[in-house]
């Protein structure tokens, strides 16, 4: 009870936009002090970034959307900084940002929100998760949401100004993910249901010339600059080519087909598409967290009016991304909650709106929600799981030995992310597990070294060592929860510093 009051009269006597802004880089600073060793995402972007100081832009362009890491990079040259502490701290800004316009967008247009908004921005998992993390979404999320602020304040003063920003936020936005273009569709779309006399074709013209400028200029593009730099994109429109996208699913429900009874194996096509439907819906909902409860209430769902009303181009981008991710699902059959995560960016006004109707009709119960809430904010931020130490002791070791760059190529490496660590190139991980690659004799042939995580009394590694006695477990690292092992034989296979090697 004493929480939930000096909650809101702490609100009273702070801006909100303010408070979202601070609140959100304490939250990122805390995870990111929970963060021992980098994602995989990461560690590949900032490798490719160091290695701009040795190969410049062809270093970069190793990746095909090359953007964020030119940003790094950039930054890196200019401030001198390290590029992880550089990395995070731009994460960290952009995850501010986007929190501080959701919260200025919610005030704005739904009265007396301040404190919803900003319990619903700041603690949602769905993004929240991902303050710890080095990755492209964070700036995908911010020009985003900042195209979507110009767009709220352009439809309540109009001019050539905001539009222009609005637009130019859309591509911002697309540098960091190429899915960002899907809010120009979005906001045309916006536009043409709002067309109701002269003013609304100007507005209209105003906001549909820079994707016709765009269109014209990708085609362009396409004839003239090397397909290795438009890789992405060839690949986008491959995708949402009606023909290639009809024949795939057609594909897939004839293997699914194969595999139901008789006399349902006509309805694979149907069965298939709502299972995909409701597998994305049922992630969304999982990453709503606790603000996925005042949907409970049938009277929440009455809310939808207000936000298809005053937050349209958030209603119309949500169905086109929602589209989007069903076209990737059909090619990929994969789908996880960093790629819906934007979807839960854009149902915040929704989210907020359910939970100021839980609490005007349920004065008492919305209390205990908020401190559940609170309690989901501190746990998006703070992992008490173990962590990857064993990574970071592994390359250390790795280093001590002192093995020549060319070593690496010798070592077989199942999170290339230990690879980095050891000051070499990071390295993706192969499609094959150790157990496969060691017992694969042309595979094997190619490494001196094996370094993945397995306990050392497995029964598949202790018949694997009796088969191969002139191997042996050089290192073993632990972080209390998996064994790290590194396995070698430096007399089958001489290695310049091989006899530096060591157990520890």
């Amino acid at each position: 009870m004493l929480l939930f009051a000096n909650y809101f009269k702490f609100l009273k006597s702070t801006h909100p936009v303010c408070l979202a802004f601070f609140a959100s880089l304490v939250l990122s600073f805390i995870a990111i002090q929970f963060e021992v060793t980098l994602s995989r995402d990461a560690a590949f972007y900032l490798d490719l970034t160091r290695s701009f100081n040795e190969k410049g832009l062809h270093g970069l362009f190793q990746f095909d959307w090359p953007w964020f890491l030119l940003l790094l990079a950039i930054s890196h040259k200019l401030t001198g900084l390290a590029l992880e502490t550089l990395a995070y701290l731009w994460v960290s800004l952009f995850m501010a940002t986007t929190c501080a316009l959701l919260v200025d967008m919610l005030v704005r247009r739904i009265p007396g929100s301040s404190g919803w908004a900003l319990l619903v921005v700041l603690a949602m998992p769905a993004f929240n998760q991902f303050r710890g993390d080095i990755i492209r979404e964070h700036g995908f999320w911010c020009f985003s949401m900042l195209a979507l602020w110009f767009a709220l304040r352009w439809d309540e003063r109009g001019g050539w100004k905001l539009a222009v920003l609005m637009q130019l936020s859309v591509v911002l936005a697309a540098l960091f993910r190429l899915e960002a273009m899907l809010l120009m569709p979005a906001l045309v779309l916006w536009r043409i249901l709002q067309v109701r006399n002269q003013d609304g074709w100007l507005r209209l013209a105003q906001i549909s010339w820079l994707p016709i400028v765009v269109a014209v200029a990708g085609l362009f593009a396409l004839q003239i600059l090397d397909n290795q730099y438009l890789d992405r994109l060839n690949n986008y429109l491959y995708k949402i080519n009606p023909k290639n996208l009809l024949a795939q699913f057609t594909q897939l429900s004839d293997n699914f087909s194969s595999m139901l009874h008789k006399w349902i194996a006509d309805d694979a096509a149907a069965i298939l598409f709502f299972a995909f439907l409701i597998y994305i819906l049922g992630i969304f909902i999982r990453l709503l967290g606790p603000f996925a409860l005042p949907f409970l209430f049938p009277s929440s769902f009455l809310r939808y009016r207000i936000y298809w009303q005053r937050f349209q181009p958030f209603a119309l981008a949500f169905i086109l991304y929602f589209l989007a991710l069903m076209v990737y699902f059909f090619y990929h059959l994969f789908m996880n909650g960093r790629y819906t995560s934007y979807l839960n960016l854009l149902a915040v006004p929704v989210a907020t709106l359910a939970l100021m109707n839980v609490a005007e009709r349920f004065p008492r119960a919305v209390k205990l929600l908020v401190v559940i809430s609170i309690g989901v904010m501190i746990a998006n931020v703070i992992s008490l799981s173990p962590k990857k130490t064993h990574y970071i002791e592994a390359a250390n070791w790795i280093k001590q030995n002192e093995l020549p760059d060319e070593a690496s190529k010798a070592f077989y490496f199942e999170d290339g992310r230990i690879a980095y660590y050891a000051g070499w190139s990071y390295v993706f991980p192969y499609d094959q597990s150790a157990e496969q690659i060691l017992n694969d004799k042309n595979t094997k042939q190619g490494f001196s070294y094996f370094v993945f995580e397995e306990n050392p009394d497995t029964p598949w590694l202790l018949a694997w060592f009796k088969q191969h006695p002139g191997y042996k477990i050089l290192a073993q690292f632990s972080n209390g929860k998996k064994n790290l092992l590194i396995i070698g034989n430096c007399e089958e296979n001489p290695l310049a510093g091989c006899k530096a090697l060591s157990a520890p």
